[in-house]
């Protein structure tokens, strides 16, 4: 479009037309209009070290806990779509990541550069577990510096923007941590909601590359695979099992295989949350990121009516 640069990216090529996955919403686009495509990759664009902010995917601003000036801070552009590091830019996990949490530091401990699924049923402390994350490294910054400091990056995809913004502002009023949010909620485009968790990955990864500690949630995993599933579906392709498209253990690896310890830099922990039905973790999005991760914590739902908390299952 002659006036707007970012409408979508392009999926597939063939002999009479041209498949663009639309990624922000524009008035007046009809069918029949012309539009031009650049060989630019699709990005995501932060201030600089500015953090207790609100962004979507694409890095706009929507939120801060501070007055910016964004005229004065150094604004950096990333392509969201990027290959994981090889193997020999990896380091050996030696550094823990202290959670606060006993049954988790002491049973399950979570190294810096790991990928650990949360895995359970709605309403068994998934989301209460990050939280407890958050408020643990808060206590810990107090005792180190700033470049020892690590940065939290929350992942919202299809979560309610209600339920997102109180749990932003309980962040905001009860600690003082470097956090980013990242939200993509339920009425944000298809694109905005399958590339989210890239984008953040892609912040993650050049805070590392500059020798900081970064950790990624991402909330959830789940809703990001039913976000695949309707663009599959929408865009004509083969269903596979349950629906799902069948390049989507590729989508979900390629996300989380950017989680590492780089050689003399930082690391990115990925700790990405799933939701199952009924205890069941056989389905297939759970079992894909079972086979991903390193590790995976279960929350049980038993446990959580029993008032155990949290409601781990050893």
């Amino acid at each position: 479009n002659n006036k707007q640069e970012k409408i979508g990216y392009v999926e597939k090529i063939s002999d009479t037309d041209i498949e663009i996955t639309v990624i922000v919403t524009i008035h007046n686009f009809y069918i029949g209009q012309e539009i031009y495509i650049k060989d630019v990759p699709i990005s995501v664009t932060f201030p600089l070290n500015t953090f207790n902010i609100v962004i979507d995917t694409f890095g706009k601003l929507l939120m801060s806990n501070n007055e910016i000036n964004i005229s004065s801070t150094e604004i950096i552009t990333l392509p969201i779509k990027q290959n994981a590091p090889n193997i020999d830019q990896r380091k050996t996990l030696n550094e823990q990541l202290i959670t606060g949490i006993n049954v988790i530091d002491i049973m399950f401990p979570i190294g810096h550069g790991q990928r650990l699924g949360i895995i359970g049923d709605n309403k068994t402390y998934k989301t209460g577990t990050i939280t407890q994350i958050i408020k643990t490294e808060h206590y810990n910054q107090s005792l180190l510096s700033n470049h020892e400091k690590t940065i939290i990056i929350y992942v919202g995809i299809g979560t309610k923007r209600s339920e997102f913004i109180r749990f932003v502002n309980n962040i905001f009023e009860t600690t003082k941590v470097e956090i980013i949010f990242m939200i993509s909620p339920c009425g944000a485009s298809l694109g905005e909601r399958i590339l989210c968790g890239d984008s953040a990955m892609s912040i993650a990864d050049y805070y590392a590359q500059n020798s900081r500690q970064v950790c990624v949630f991402i909330d959830d995993l789940s809703e990001h695979g039913i976000a695949l599933r309707e663009h599959a579906l929408l865009s004509h392709k083969l269903p596979g099992r349950e629906s799902y498209p069948s390049n989507i253990f590729y989508e979900h690896a390629s996300m989380l295989e950017r989680a590492l310890k780089y050689r003399d830099k930082g690391s990115v922990t990925c700790i990405p949350i799933v939701s199952c039905l009924d205890g069941n973790f056989s389905d297939y999005i759970t079992t894909n990121i079972i086979s991903i991760t390193d590790g995976q914590i279960y929350n049980s739902k038993k446990n959580m009516e029993a008032n155990l908390l949290p409601p781990v299952c050893t």
